[in-house]
């Protein structure tokens, strides 16, 4: 099946979906994986609004046609933080959507954060609102969001969401037992992967190249790659590692990087355009995180039928079964992860066999085709279940407005006298230093 078209047996019922999604244009994450499900319910005939955010100052159009998918842009204001950005796109949202209401049968979001966003708009519409939960682990939803000193306003708008998609087991388990979310609210859909844009290569000449495509943030240990793959590289002279991907841990690890003296053997490569063409030819994929919900980098690995080696973590472990389609290891364990390696670039037989398992298990369980037809149903039996559809009511519309306007005021004074006190105070610490 091909990944930019759904089943075309049966007519799509939907007459649009709204799509509440950050960084449209950013290259992958949870980002990419909402762009590329909304080009593929376009591809099905689905017209998809996207509401979304831009840089400030990003030479990028605030509105843009592509096929079926509309995608307006907010920018995003650097000078306040990134709550009182929200408030922003929530007010557009409000007014956009109201507007073209009667092609909306959704609204659709990622991450509890901007799903909360959704969800009031999804309220004031008289919509369903969809929101998946995109993270697990230390640095997933539900901690992130107990941890959060807005908590209690996350935790009342994603109580009136419609349905939850979890896109792990793990994750399913993190949202009923720390959030409380009642079992026939959650809806297990994976993340997916485009199978024709990441296919095997015919005739490949893998090396001794590694890959790893990510976040350079804390959460991924690239420190710990770094420590295994000086290891490799004093065992194995002819083994390179192609670091893919940007964060705010890259100088720091560019600095490990050189006082590990692997110089021109570790190249940090920064966002990279085409994934597909980095993993080409490679001999396997380092995934060392120490929490994930859902890797697109290994999903696209094993697409493209190359052999991954990764951290047995909750949720890799459900793609990845140790000894048929990569290698496991236990997170934060350099030397287990270069074990690990070194086993697969000595043993090119093992490569080929874990990629090809990889490429089976991708084909038969995250089909980005196949993911898409599993949201379209989501959302025609969600639009079924209100039967006739909900008109929009002037007061709740205007209430809405109203307190997403009197959100974002006291959300920019809160960061405005943060920003102030950070300033005085950087400058009384220069007095003193001076002094």
């Amino acid at each position: 099946m091909s990944a930019k078209r759904l089943d075309d047996s049966r007519p799509c019922r939907l007459r649009g979906v709204a799509f509440v999604v950050p960084g449209f244009d950013a290259p992958g994450g949870m980002e990419g994986q909402a762009r590329r499900l909304a080009r593929a319910l376009a591809g099905h005939g689905v017209p998809v609004t996207y509401v979304t955010t831009a840089p400030q100052g990003a030479p990028l159009p605030a509105r843009e046609v592509l096929g079926l998918v509309e995608v307006f842009r907010v920018p995003v204001l650097t000078a306040v933080d990134w709550t009182t950005s929200l408030d922003l796109l929530e007010l557009t949202c409000l007014g956009l959507l109201a507007a073209r209401r009667e092609r909306v049968d959704v609204v659709y979001s990622v991450h509890h954060t901007i799903g909360a966003v959704a969800a009031r708009v999804g309220r004031a519409l008289g919509a369903p609102v969809v929101v998946k939960l995109a993270g697990g682990g230390a640095s997933g939803d539900a901690r992130t969001l107990i941890a959060s000193p807005r908590r209690a306003r996350y935790a009342a708008a994603l109580r009136g969401v419609t349905r939850l998609v979890a896109i792990s087991d793990a994750i399913a388990a993190e949202a009923r037992d720390l959030l409380g979310v009642p079992a026939e609210r959650l809806v297990r859909i994976p993340n997916g992967v485009d199978l024709e844009a990441f296919k095997p290569d015919p005739a490949p000449a893998r090396g001794e190249r590694v890959v790893f495509l990510g976040r350079l943030a804390r959460e991924k240990r690239v420190d710990v790659l770094l420590d295994a793959f000086a290891q490799v590289a004093r065992a194995r002279p002819a083994a390179t590692l192609d670091l893919g991907g940007d964060g705010p841990e890259r100088a720091a690890l560019e600095a490990r990087a050189a006082r590990l003296g692997l110089g021109g053997r570790a190249r940090f490569l920064g966002l990279v355009d085409d994934p597909a063409a980095l993993l080409r030819g490679a001999a396997a994929l380092a995934l060392p995180s120490a929490s994930e919900g859902l890797s697109n980098a290994l999903l696209e690995a094993m697409s493209s039928g190359v052999a991954v080696v990764a951290t047995r973590i909750p949720g890799t472990d459900e793609v990845v079964r140790d000894g048929e389609e990569g290698l496991l290891v236990a997170p934060d364990d350099a030397g287990a992860l270069a074990a690990a390696l070194e086993r697969l670039l000595g043993d090119p037989t093992l490569a080929r066999r874990l990629g090809e398992g990889g490429r089976r298990r991708a084909e038969a369980a995250f089909d980005l085709a196949a993911v898409a037809e599993r949201h379209a149903l989501l959302f025609e039996a969600l639009k079924d279940e209100r039967r006739a559809p909900a008109r929009v009511s002037p007061p709740a519309l205007a209430r809405a407005a109203l307190d997403a306007l009197a959100r974002t005021g006291r959300d920019a004074t809160l960061s405005t006298a943060r920003i102030v006190r950070g300033r005085v105070a950087r400058l009384a610490r220069g007095v003193v230093g001076g002094a």
